[in-house]
This record gives structure tokens, C-alpha cells and sequence, in this order.
């Protein structure tokens, strides 16, 4: 299952997308982007569908297709109701966001 991370007390996962599976009525144990981390089940708000690119994807912006990097962030945005990605290139976090149509995957 897919969900966002309203547990301000997991200051490295707050309000990023994490994918888990539930261990008993309670508890939530994440497969991404932290394997075998534990959560409260009510901290985590559930997604109905799963994003387009998931942690790790290698993709290309649109505009910039020589450009390769790596998925290393999904975030929710709340508003539009969609996922949005930052990328790692190179060892470096780009502080543009994307959403999944100005992303190509290689």
C-alpha cells in the first residue's frame, strides 16, 4: 500500500510518500523508501493509487532529456491531489519538483 507520513515525530519521513504493509491493526512497517521502519497505521494517510515512478527510477526531465538522475524523493500535494518527485543527479538533490508528465523514465 501507498500512503503519506503525517508522523511529525519521523522528522526524515514527514509528509513524504512511503510504500508499507500493515503488520496487525496498528502498526504500518515500510518497504520505501526506509525498509523495515514501524509506524503507527494512524499516521499514515493511504493513497488509493500507487505513483507513476517509485524510489530509485532512473528519469529524465522533458526539457532537459540529457539530463539523468535518479527518483530519490515522492512527496503528495494536497491541493492537486497528486504526486510530485524530486530527483538526485549526480549525488545532487535538484530543488525543482516534478510531476509525472515532465518525467520520462530510461
Amino acid at each position: 500500500m501507498w500512503g503519506v507520513c503525517l508522523d511529525i515525530n519521523a522528522p526524515e519521513l514527514f509528509q513524504t510518500v512511503v510504500q508499507y504493509i500493515e503488520k496487525d491493526e496498528k502498526t504500518a512497517v515500510l518497504i520505501s523508501p526506509e525498509n523495515d521502519y514501524a509506524l503507527a497505521l494512524e499516521s499514515i494517510k493511504q493513497l488509493s493509487a500507487p505513483p507513476e515512478f517509485v524510489y530509485g527510477a532512473r528519469v529524465s526531465p522533458l526539457i532537459r532529456p540529457e539530463i539523468e538522475g535518479s527518483i530519490a524523493r515522492i512527496f503528495w500535494h494536497f491541493d492537486k491531489k497528486r504526486y510530485y518527485y524530486k530527483i538526485e543527479i549526480n549525488g545532487e538533490f535538484k530543488s525543482k519538483r516534478y510531476f509525472a508528465e515532465e518525467l520520462t523514465e530510461e
